[in-house]
């Protein structure tokens, strides 16, 4: 019984903590590209909760930075590290609904 509160109270203030990074993300008045990388720390946080979304969040998060590393004239290694974060994802088989259902 404890055990299943702990769990139910450590997943929802993961929720939380990632609710509240991407408020101030959002809502805030200056808005960096690495600001990003606040939520993005919350999602990877939820990926034992909810994968597909995580991996989703991340690589769209990632690739907004786009701008950024193409001025720093390092946008190849952006591409290529995020084709092959969903590549390894993929070979996680999250994106199987079934497993994905089963881990919630």
């Amino acid at each position: 019984m404890q055990k299943v509160q702990t769990e139910i109270l450590k997943k929802t203030f993961l929720i939380h903590l990632f609710n509240a990074s991407m408020v101030c993300f959002l809502f805030s008045y200056h808005v960096h590209e690495k600001t990003i990388m606040l939520p993005a720390l919350a999602a990877v946080l939820l990926f034992p909760s909810f994968p597909i979304a995580s991996v989703w969040f991340i690589s769209v998060a990632s690739l907004s930075m786009y701008p950024l590393f193409y001025e720093e004239k390092s946008h190849v290694a952006l591409l290529c590290t995020v084709i092959f974060f969903i590549l390894i994802a993929q070979q996680g088989k999250i994106f199987d609904p079934v497993k994905s259902i089963l881990m919630k």
